[in-house]
């Protein structure tokens, strides 16, 4: 993960398609790649982190 988000500097949109999908195919479509699985973890877990960004 640390190496994805220095290869991404912020763009954790990115971070997270590529651990879930692999770097190769996030280059390949110069952004999240079209894949179902993929675009469902990337949200579901961009809206975790909001939640828990927000925890008093």
């Amino acid at each position: 993960m640390r190496d994805l988000m220095q290869r991404y500097p912020r763009q954790l949109k990115l971070v997270l398609a590529a651990y879930n999908a692999g770097e190769n195919a996030v280059d390949r479509y110069q952004g999240i790649p079209p894949y179902p699985e993929t675009r469902k973890y990337v949200k579901k877990v961009l809206k975790k982190h909001a939640y828990y960004s927000n925890w008093p």
